[in-house]
């Protein structure tokens, strides 16, 4: 059925009724979101609740627009051409929209980010189709301003005392008067009401069981001036039994996400799916019944797609605006003749088809290791990335068939409705790519034996836009290119290293790869002494042995070696050091067997045995050497295998720290200082001596940090007293080789000063010293420990 010319408001997403409660739609046509109930144009019904079970992934099928499904008729009316929203938050004192004030602030921040974001926006540029007498609209929306007014609702909201349509008017004057608003065919009002408000208007009430509604708009004449706005009703609370206005929580969504909200809020993401619902409305049928509606049910442009959603991604966005994710229902258009979420026109989505945005999937291809050995596993890995703000893609296809030789030992792809493989390709399919969405799918493959032989793998993909019809198929950009490498391998000699005179030599050696793991089956070749050969078959265990046929004497002569020390050169006295090295044959190889070397300090020593990289470390359990340049030395001695070699280059400087505490530098004072510079640690004018990057230091500080963990460490921090209140170290205590830590920003509150300890440098320390301030420390920087 069909109402003549409405003035009252287009209801948004009134409850939906259950089917039997208003008969069956044609049998040719499934239509899941919306109940076949007359409304007056721009009320937007609720609709039945949904249940909880998990909705089941299946092939993707665009849902209609509700009956008739036709094209929106033009009418005779004027549209919004350009549009300029005004928010009024009626929410008396003592009342929420959330639980809280911090949520409702948070509710209303969401609401106007919507507006800020809508104008300009491929969302947006659908309804730049529509015209009116007065013009076509634009994509221009702008965020108008927001009025919170907590003066007390003349009504108490129940279902027995509920709000009336009268009220809204009225305070929609109020609010334009209070705030100096425009009003006209260009400027909209939305009054959004508290958690739990009832409204009712000539049409029917928020909590009416057969046309209970979210949100409605509708104009009225104020003052002379056309005053067009819309009631928003809280939409997170129950307004009927069984009815929701909540996006994700009808009966007809199957999406898998319909339990996310992108915001992370649920009532404020619905309620901006019902805003923009209200909004575009109003933008096409500023005066329901005038311009863009279809003969009922369908009604006006958003009822015709009420709680119709485009595919979402998995934080439950369907659109995003400048950047920010919504989930806001699509409308009808004209130029798709059907429900969509865009237009592809105005510098938008160039080169789509059939008048919605297509998606922007990048398809691309990687291999964890393009040199791979033969007989080895590689992973190759596809990504599609859908970068569109609206542009969904659906009924996805993805195929690889690998090249000649490789095999396929695994599949994962999550997310995937189904998958299947071969030993040489796999097809794998997805219901929805939604927008700034991405899937990735991992192939393992074993390589096959065709070293040095390059090898392309591509992947293409099939899919289709929102409305289903197919789009070109897509190759992965890059494709994955792989060259097999030989296994590179070892041959360690196992066998006696001499042989006497008129005696049999059995020689022996084992076959490994670069993992340590035998070669069985392979022919190894000995020769002894360059004159006598003889060969043998490695087995299980990847040995082989052979007999010399011929008496020959042989030696084999110990392998040279390079030892490096490559410890620390900065060394606290009275600490725990950790001396490394490395011992290597001809330079490059760790030796085999292992080897051991000693390493020390002017003397002081401790020994360690080399690792498969050659590397030799031990530890000193405690420095105690005289402070100052101290000589470092690494020393192999050599053994039955390896020649001797050491590394005596190497000097280290040798410092102490304080008993207790840590005298201190400025950070920028120390980055500026050369060898020959003379820095200031202890002295009354210190601040006026140490440059920091952090600012201006207390005058009352001195230069002594007093307290800190022991012995002072790098990121730590300090803490200290004023002047010398804080017993600095005796004259006699201080090291010719001091630690001094360096800091960048100082404190004080009250009587404590603190900082933090940036670095740690070694100061070569000068006579003059005491513990009045008045008789500095001074030095200069020889070293920096961290």
């Amino acid at each position: 059925m069909s109402f003549s010319r409405i003035s009252r408001a287009s209801l948004v997403g009134a409850f939906a009724l259950a089917t039997a409660a208003f008969g069956s739609a044609p049998a040719a046509v499934a239509r899941p979101f919306s109940p076949s109930v007359a409304v007056p144009p721009g009320v937007a019904l609720a609709q039945p609740t949904g249940g909880k079970a998990t909705p089941i992934k299946a092939t993707y099928v665009h849902n209609p627009p509700l009956s008739p499904g036709v094209d929106l008729p033009p009418g005779n009316g004027d549209v919004m051409p350009s549009t300029t929203i005004y928010y009024v938050f009626w929410l008396p004192t003592g009342q929420h929209y959330e639980s809280n004030a911090a949520g409702d602030t948070n509710y209303e921040n969401l609401l106007t980010r919507w507006a800020q974001d809508m104008g300009s926006s491929q969302f947006h540029n659908l309804v730049t189709q529509y015209f009116g007498n007065n013009g076509t609209i634009t994509n221009n929306v702008s965020f108008g301003g927001s009025w919170s007014d907590t003066a007390a609702y003349p009504h108490a909201g129940t279902t027995a005392d509920p709000l009336q349509d009268s009220d809204i008017q009225a305070e929609v004057t109020n609010a334009v008067t209070t705030n100096g608003w425009t009003e006209d065919i260009n400027h909209m009002v939305a009054v959004f009401t508290a958690n739990g408000i009832h409204e009712c208007a000539s049409f029917g009430c928020t909590f009416s069981t057969s046309k209970g509604f979210c949100a409605y708009h509708d104009h009225f004449t104020d003052s002379g001036n056309d005053a067009i706005y819309a009631f928003m009703a809280f939409d997170n609370f129950t307004h009927a039994a069984g009815k929701t206005c909540v996006a994700g929580q009808t009966s007809g969504d199957t999406d898998p996400n319909r339990g996310n909200y992108p915001n992370g809020d649920v009532s404020a993401d619905a309620e901006v799916n019902t805003l923009s619902h209200e909004v575009i409305e109003a933008e096409t049928d500023p005066h329901p019944n005038d311009t863009w509606t279809a003969p009922n049910p369908e009604g006006e442009i958003g009822d015709a797609c009420n709680f119709n959603f485009a595919p979402r991604s998995d934080i439950g966005a369907d659109v995003y605006m400048n950047g920010h994710p919504y989930i806001m229902q699509q409308e009808y258009s004209n130029a798709a003749h059907a429900c969509a979420i865009d237009l592809p026109t105005n510098g938008f989505c160039a080169g789509s088809i059939s008048n919605v945005c297509s998606p922007t999937t990048a398809f691309a291809k990687a291999v964890d290791n393009p040199n791979p050995r033969v007989n080895s596993t590689i992973h190759y890995t596809l990504t599609l990335n859908n970068a569109n703000d609206t542009g969904a893609e659906t009924n996805l296809t993805l195929t690889d068939t690998l090249p000649a030789g490789y095999t396929v030992t695994g599949l994962s792809a999550p997310s995937a409705t189904s998958q299947s493989s071969t030993s040489t390709s796999v097809t794998l399919n997805y219901d929805t790519l939604p927008v700034h969405q991405s899937r990735t799918v991992t192939i393992t493959a074993t390589v096959p034996v065709q070293a040095g032989t390059p090898a392309t793998n591509c992947g293409t993909l099939n899919g289709s836009n929102l409305l289903v019809v197919a789009l070109s198929p897509q190759t992965t950009s890059p494709c994955a290119t792989t060259t097999p490498v030989k296994i590179p391998t070892i041959v360690t000699y196992t066998g006696p290293t001499s042989g006497d005179y008129h005696d049999v030599a059995t020689v022996s050696a084992r076959l490994t790869d670069d993992s340590s793991n035998p070669i069985s089956g392979k022919t190894l070749h000995f020769t002894l002494n360059g004159t006598e050969t003889c060969s043998g078959t490695t087995d299980g265990s990847g040995d082989a042995s052979a007999v010399s046929s011929r008496d020959v004497v042989f030696t084999v002569t110990k392998e040279e070696t390079t030892t490096t020390y490559t410890g620390p050169t900065v060394i606290a006295n009275g600490q725990p050091v950790t001396l490394t090295a490395t011992v290597l044959e001809d330079g490059t190889t760790a030796p085999v067997p292992a080897v051991t070397a000693t390493l020390s300090v002017d003397g002081q020593s401790c020994s360690g045995t080399s690792d498969s990289f050659g590397v030799v470390s031990c530890t000193i359990p405690l420095v105690s050497v005289p402070l100052g340049p101290q000589p470092l030395a690494a020393v192999f001695a050599g053994d039955a295998y390896y020649l001797p070699s050491s590394d005596t280059s190497k000097t280290a400087t040798v410092f102490g720290f304080l008993a207790r505490g840590a005298f201190v530098l400025g950070d920028k004072t120390v980055a500026s200082a050369t060898p020959t510079t003379t820095v200031t640690w202890w002295s009354s004018t210190w601040s006026a001596l140490n440059s920091l990057s952090g600012g201006a230091t207390p005058a009352a500080f001195k230069g002594f940090a007093g307290t800190m963990s022991e012995p002072p460490a790098c990121g730590t921090k300090w803490t200290t007293r004023p002047g010398n209140s804080s017993a600095p170290p005796k004259a006699a205590d201080i090291p010719g080789f001091m630690g001094v830590i360096v800091t960048g920003k100082v404190t004080k509150s009250g009587n404590d000063v603190t900082g933090h300890i940036a670095h740690i440098v070694v100061v070569k320390t000068n006579a003059g010293y005491d513990r009045n301030p008045g008789h500095a420390g001074t030095g200069t920087i020889v070293a920096t420990y961290c």
